[in-house]
């Protein structure tokens, strides 16, 4: 496999993809480490490598706070957005010739999905979203996401059999690290 390295602040983890391409990452993140509403900023990039070659790539990785209480795991197809997977030819017709400002949430669903990422508070509970719609739509479903108001989170195709088709897992170390 190639080799992936994810940096996040000072913090820097490597793996290797598998054979489809894949990989998984934990980044353990030190005390203190700047978590901005369940998210941190970082960096994907390509190890030194004679066959492939990619400029960095900053990325938003999902970080539970320590006042998070609860993950919320939620489909997305027809569940958040309205997708027509039922309806094979409202589906095509929906993904073909639609875009990020045709989507449409659920009434309700992204004032819902907020109060839960907010809790009792400010707890930024994570979200962990699963889709059966194909993987090349993440960005026009994240584009939706951002405009509907539905809170951000980690991403799955559910026919990947593997965690996540590509992620990194960002934990806290322990205070006395």
């Amino acid at each position: 496999g190639v080799l992936v390295v994810v940096r996040v602040g000072d913090a820097v983890a490597k793996g290797r993809t598998n054979d489809e391409g894949f990989y998984h990452i934990r980044v353990p993140l030190r005390p203190g480490a700047p978590i901005k509403d369940g998210f941190v900023e970082g960096q994907v990039s390509l190890g030194p490598s004679k066959k492939y070659r990619a400029k960095p790539v900053a990325n938003r990785f999902v970080a539970p706070t320590k006042a998070s209480r609860f993950g919320v795991i939620s489909d997305i197809d027809d569940t958040v957005l309205v997708t027509h997977v039922l309806e094979t030819v409202k589906m095509l017709r929906s993904t073909a010739l639609g875009d990020a400002h045709t989507r449409i949430a659920f009434s309700g669903a992204p004032e819902f999905y907020q109060a839960l990422r907010k809790g009792r508070g400010d707890e930024h509970n994570p979200f962990f979203y699963i889709s059966g719609s194909p993987w090349n739509l993440y960005d026009i479903v994240a584009a939706a996401f951002a405009q509907l108001g539905v809170p951000m989170g980690y991403m799955r195709d559910r026919k990947s059999t593997r965690l996540n088709s590509s992620h990194t897992d960002i934990s806290r170390m322990p205070s006395s690290a």
